[in-house]
């Protein structure tokens, strides 16, 4: 007998009920067993933001940072208070140096007096000279001391001035090199996240893969026991028989010539999805399956 030439999967199964029918003379109906499916736990894992990994890897990194701000500003504060040490210490500097200068004026003054007198000169104008050029020398002593402590007053404020600004730039001199820091944090954290993320999903798809292997062997096992179940009840035929008869052959036919109109790949998607087909082919089922794996694998084999 002719049977048609089926265009879906659909059709592929209807064609091979009527060929089973035709053959096995209209089997009774196989009621099947209710086979438990197996459901496996999947991990779960959300992949963070951008935002987030920049976040996490600012916190991480912040104690450092204020650590590294921390001891710059201690350091330049450190030379600060010298140099305000250094400041407030002129005014007794320049006290003691205008004293020492003052009090050696006195005592030369007072020498030239003394040896005025013994000499008898105390009136004349030899010592007065003396003096005015003691007192002369003295003023300039002083203008050259109050010239240092001036200029000594003017660097150290100069020195403070600048640490001061080196002080209040700290932040600013370590925020971008604090943020490429962050930047390469969040980049080794993302890069360890994404590692993690496609663990995940590989163990993910391998429970889905099980799930669809255990799936198709159930369909294979109902399948099985639905194909005992004719051959006790109703097939009055043996396998030979059946053969012989063009049985195997027609079903062959009627799933290849739909089949080979697909694309390999897709040909042996449909195939290996469709377990149920083990109930015409009997064992030429997987010989079809790895006819079709074949061709859309060549490489593989």
């Amino acid at each position: 007998m002719d049977f048609p030439t089926p265009t879906s999967m659909a059709e592929v199964m209807s064609t091979l009920a009527d060929i089973f029918f035709f053959y096995r003379h209209n089997p009774l109906v196989y009621e099947g067993f209710d086979l438990k499916e197996l459901k496996l736990n999947r991990l779960e894992y959300t992949l963070p933001t951008d935002e987030e990994f920049t976040s996490l890897a600012t916190t991480l990194l912040s104690a450092t940072h204020y650590r590294e701000i921390a001891d710059k500003k201690s350091g330049y504060l450190s030379e600060l208070s010298v140099l305000n040490n250094n400041l407030a210490s002129l005014s007794k500097k320049a006290e003691k140096l205008i004293s020492e200068a003052n009090l050696s004026c006195d005592k030369a003054i007072d020498s030239v007096k003394e040896d005025a007198i013994k000499r008898g000169i105390e009136y004349s104008t030899i010592p007065n000279e003396k003096i005015a050029s003691i007192v002369s020398e003295n003023k300039t002593l002083l203008a050259d001391i109050n010239s240092q402590i001036e200029g000594e007053k003017l660097s150290l404020q100069s020195k403070i001035s600048a640490l001061q600004t080196l002080i209040d730039g700290v932040e600013d001199y370590y925020r971008p090199i604090h943020e490429k820091e962050i930047a390469a944090k969040a980049y080794e954290l993302k890069t360890k996240a994404l590692e993690v993320d496609r663990e995940v999903f590989k163990y993910n798809n391998s429970l889905d893969q099980k799930e669809q292997e255990y799936a198709n062997n159930l369909i294979k096992t109902n399948a099985n026991l639905e194909i005992k179940y004719l051959e006790i009840r109703i097939n009055p035929y043996s396998k030979d028989e059946l053969i012989a008869m063009g049985y195997y052959t027609d079903c062959l036919i009627c799933v290849t010539s739909y089949l080979d109109t697909l694309p390999d790949l897709l040909a042996y998607e449909k195939i290996t999805e469709t377990g149920e087909l083990a109930v015409y082919l009997d064992e030429y089922y997987q010989d079809l399956v790895y006819m079709y794996k074949v061709k859309s694998h060549p490489g593989d084999y």
